[in-house]
């Protein structure tokens, strides 16, 4: 067992200005202290206190920093590598162009804390807490976000990808070009939240609820939405080319300009929506239904409509070009396009181009 050091050692040892390795120098006070491009192997923080202090480029690798406080402390370019940083505290701290790998942050408290440009990769957040944080640039890959709490964050061109969000908590979050793709976010509830621009590419979304949300702008390219549930949404120009969106349901939600090609939204509930100018080329919606929805200018081309239900929806311009359709009254219906002259003859001049 490494034996305790004092302050004044822990200076000594800057000094020489060779990495500093094994050392112990737990629960000292190192408040508002100047660290700059020092390396630290397998040294001992535990509980030791950082706050106020300014660390520039320092790099920790395999150290334990249990219940360690770095509040209102200001981190530039700091890598840690391999450390337990358990319960420790960031409140209110500025971590600029940090990379946190392989570590345990489990409990870790980071409220009012800023986090710029900083990577967290495959590393353990569970339980902690990072509400009300500003993050920018800020990246989280294969981490465990299990009942993290990030209440009231606003994140900016930020990146969840391949993380669990089962559990996490976004209340009241706000979100601009932030990356979710290829996350696990089954049976999530988003209420009154703001995602703009945000893409949840080959995410799994089955049961997520989505009340009030601006999502205008999102990409849920081949995501999968079965169950899923938006209410009172505003989806403008939406992503869902070629999701899995069996029995989705969208009800007062506004859809415009919304692209569904080769999507699957078989038994997918519309009630309410605007999908004004919508694409839903070779989309399958079979057994779907529009209730008291806007179809002004959407485009069913070469969709399977068989079982559909249309009840009391606008229908202007909409083209139902080579839809597959179980009731031809709908082809005769006003409003409906069956066909465009232009598309067939694009389609014959295909197919002389491909038989030469």
């Amino acid at each position: 067992m490494m034996s305790l050091s004092t302050r004044q050692q822990f200076f000594d040892c800057l000094d020489s200005y060779e990495p500093v390795r094994e050392k112990n120098f737990a629960h000292l006070s190192l408040r508002n202290t100047e660290l700059s491009g020092r390396v630290f192997e397998k040294v001992d923080f535990t509980g030791t206190d950082f706050s106020g202090s300014n660390l520039d480029s320092v790099v920790f690798t395999n150290c334990r920093f249990h219940s360690a406080v770095f509040e209102h402390a200001d981190l530039l370019r700091c890598l840690f590598s391999g450390c337990e940083l358990n319960a420790s505290r960031f409140s209110h701290a500025s971590l600029r162009e940090c990379s946190i790998v392989e570590s345990q942050l489990a409990n870790a408290l980071f409220p009012q804390a800023i986090l710029d440009s900083c990577t967290f990769g495959q590393t353990n957040l569970s339980a902690a807490i990072l509400s009300q944080t500003e993050c920018k640039k800020t990246t989280f890959f294969e981490t465990d976000l299990t009942q993290t709490d990030f209440a009231g964050s606003h994140f900016e061109i930020s990146v969840f990808f391949r993380n669990d969000l089962r559990q996490t908590r976004f209340d009241d979050c706000y979100f601009e070009k932030t990356v979710m793709n290829e996350t696990l976010l089954c049976g999530q509830r988003f209420t009154g939240l703001t995602f703009q621009q945000c893409p949840f590419v080959k995410s799994d979304l089955q049961q997520a609820i989505f009340q009030d949300c601006y999502l205008a702008g999102c990409n849920f390219q081949e995501s999968r939405l079965s169950n899923a549930r938006f209410s009172a949404c505003d989806c403008t120009n939406a992503i869902f080319i070629e999701s899995d969106a069996l029995s989705v349901q969208f009800s007062q939600t506004q859809l415009l300009q919304s692209m569904w090609i080769q999507a699957v939204a078989t038994d997918a509930r519309f009630t309410d929506c605007n999908m004004t100018e919508s694409i839903l080329h070779e989309a399958n919606c079979e057994n779907a239904r529009w209730n008291h929805s806007d179809l002004t200018r959407a485009d069913f081309s070469r969709a399977n409509l068989r079982h559909t239900q249309f009840e009391s929806v606008t229908l202007h311009d909409t083209l139902f070009h080579r839809a597959l359709v179980s009731d031809g009254t709908l082809l005769r219906r006003p409003g409906a396009l069956p066909q465009r002259d232009y598309l067939h003859e694009a389609e014959l001049w295909t197919q002389q181009a491909r038989s030469r």
